[in-house]
């Protein structure tokens, strides 16, 4: 098995000392194996019958502003207050606190995409927040989920000192029945 870093392939342009069957210690060159060689992509496509490679059209279509009559009222000044506060998006922040919010309640809370049509979606489960790098996306989700974190942390707590509380309760069960024997 031959094991060798990125760096030692850097430094020796692409040349790995291998044991080579010539019983010398000439340095091997990765880029001489035909085996190794890639084929174009182009060509690759060509051959297995995709055709000519089409550029794709990257101009993004224009979104409609976000405004606070998209989410719950109780969440409206919220959603402001963290956005102020960090200088993120509305629509990522909304999104997160939605979907948060949704998580807790379970279906009973719905989304209506299209304004006079009878179609919802409960968004207990999925929520998408795409943007730019350094958009801020994560800081803007991470404070909108915060009081879900608290709230997570808060029934951790609990569940941990039931826990504790019952092997205690259980603890004294076994000896007040040793007792009684």
């Amino acid at each position: 098995m031959i094991e060798h870093n990125l760096s030692d392939l850097a430094n020796n342009n692409g040349n790995v000392p291998l044991n080579n069957n010539d019983n010398n210690n000439d340095d091997v060159s990765l880029k001489s194996h035909d085996c190794l060689k890639a084929i174009p992509y182009e060509v690759a496509l060509q051959q297995i019958g995709w055709g000519e490679i089409q550029p794709i059209n990257s101009a993004l279509l224009p979104v409609e502003p976000f405004h606070a009559t998209q989410v719950p009222l109780v969440l409206g000044s919220y959603i402001y207050d963290i956005a102020d506060r960090q200088q993120s998006s509305l629509d990522f922040v909304a999104v997160s606190a939605v979907c948060a919010l949704a998580s807790v309640i379970g279906n009973g809370v719905r989304i209506a995409p299209k304004q006079h049509n009878d179609w919802f979606i409960f968004p207990n489960l999925w929520g998408v927040i795409i943007g730019e790098p350094s958009a801020r996306k994560t800081p803007a989700m991470q404070a909108a989920l915060a009081p879900l974190y608290n709230l997570q942390n808060e029934w951790h707590k609990n569940c941990q000192h039931q826990n504790k509380q019952a092997k205690v309760n259980e603890a004294f069960e076994t000896l007040h029945k040793k007792r009684r024997k």
